[in-house]
């Protein structure tokens, strides 16, 4: 079950986080509730509406949009800076796919398969 995320609702007061993705594209987030249950808070970025795809930077996309405080920036680039949106939603899980999305996003690539075909 997928479901916008908006901080503050939707996280029950008893989930723990467990771990992030530690990948460069990586905002995702995997929780544990004390009942066992597991669920995903995944994060993406919207330029000008679009969702960038995965491996995409926004620094890639827009260059334009300088790295730094909101002072430093040109009016133009403050303007488009607005334009970038992030948007959280919640992905429920098994037990099965927590564990196989722990496997994906934290173990190096030459022992993935070996877990994977262990399951």
């Amino acid at each position: 079950m997928k479901s916008i995320y908006h901080p503050g609702h939707n996280l029950p007061p008893d989930a723990v986080e467990i771990i992030n993705d530690s990948s460069p594209d990586g905002d995702d987030t995997l929780f544990q509730t004390r009942d066992g249950e597991f669920f995903l808070i995944t994060t993406a970025t919207l330029l000008d509406g679009k969702r960038l795809e995965p491996g995409q930077s926004l620094e890639d996309v827009a260059p334009e949009i300088a790295v730094g405080t909101a002072s430093n920036l040109t009016l133009a680039q403050q303007q488009r800076l607005r334009r970038v949106k992030r948007e959280k939603t919640r992905v429920d899980l098994t037990r099965e796919q927590a564990l196989v999305w722990c496997i994906k996003t934290q173990i190096p690539d030459c022992f993935r398969g070996y877990l994977l075909d262990c399951l």
